[in-house]
C-alpha cells in the first residue's frame, strides 16, 4: 500500500492556509477562494484511512499548475492599504509561493510503500 507521511500533508494543509490569508490580504478573495477549495481536498484525504494516491496526485498537479511560471497567480501582485505593505505582502507571497512548490514536489518524491 502506498501512503504519504502525514506530516508532510501537515506542512501542505499549513502553507496553504497562510496563503489564503495573504491572498485575502491582497485583496484577491477569488484567488483565496481557490486554494480554500485545494484545502478541503486535502482535508478530506487526509481523513480518509488509506491515503488515495492518484487523488493527492491530482491535487498536487493542479495547485501546481497555478504556481507555473506564466499562470495568472504567477504574475499576481498583492495590493496592501500602502506601499509598505504591498512590498511586505508581496515578499511573503513570493516566500509561500516557493514554500508550496518545493512542498509539492518533495510530497510528490516522498512516496512511502509500507507493507502489510
Amino acid at each position: 500500500m502506498l501512503r504519504f507521511e502525514p506530516w508532510r500533508l501537515r506542512e501542505l494543509s499549513f502553507l496553504i492556509d497562510d496563503l489564503i490569508v495573504t491572498l485575502r490580504a491582497g485583496k484577491n478573495p477569488e484567488w483565496a477562494s481557490v486554494f480554500v477549495h485545494f484545502g478541503r481536498e486535502l482535508e478530506l484525504l487526509g481523513r480518509a484511512s488509506a491515503r488515495d494516491r492518484d487523488e493527492l496526485t491530482r491535487l498536487i498537479r493542479n495547485i501546481h499548475c497555478c504556481l507555473v511560471e506564466g499562470s495568472g497567480l504567477a504574475r499576481l501582485v498583492l495590493q496592501g492599504a500602502n506601499n509598505e505593505e504591498n512590498a511586505e505582502l508581496n515578499r511573503r507571497f513570493i516566500y509561500l509561493k516557493t514554500r508550496l512548490r518545493n512542498a509539492l514536489e518533495t510530497i510528490q518524491g516522498r512516496l512511502v510503500e509500507f507493507v502489510s
